[in-house]
């Protein structure tokens, strides 16, 4: 049975140590792609396992926030267990929305991944670097 089990041996102590110190950035992070599609912002975002139900987006102010609660069931075996690596619990990510529409932002869910249609408010504004000339 331990066989199932993942096992990493690893004598370098100070990388097990770094991994230890990023535990809480692996846990509670919402993984997302952010695409610029020239008229919009598209926002991927990671949420395997997640029911469109226990997911919510909202705008506060200039931010767009993506929060998703896993609730754990309470499972008949929940002692037998040997190993439990699926995290349950709050999820929250928080994004700076200035330069968008709010009032045009449009959201999908399918196969785990939540996606975010922003529309900006200049989208006819492209450069996106400038040379300023020294005089």
């Amino acid at each position: 049975m331990f066989e199932i089990m993942p096992y990493h041996y690893d004598q370098n102590l100070f990388r097990l140590f770094d991994q230890m110190l990023d535990l809480p950035n692996q846990m509670g992070q919402i993984r997302t792609d952010i695409i610029d599609e020239g008229e919009n912002y598209l926002l991927l975002a990671e949420l395997p396992g997640f029911k469109k139900e226990d997911i919510k987006i909202e705008i506060y102010e200039n931010y767009l926030i993506i929060m998703a609660n896993h609730k754990r069931k309470n499972e008949v075996h929940e002692n037998n267990f040997i190993r439990r690596e699926r995290i349950y619990g709050s999820f929250c990510r928080r994004f700076e929305i200035s330069d968008t529409d709010k009032d045009r932002i449009t959201a999908s869910y399918q196969n785990g991944i939540l996606s975010i249609r922003l529309s900006k408010t200049n989208p006819a504004y492209k450069e996106a670097s400038k040379r300023v000339d020294i005089q």
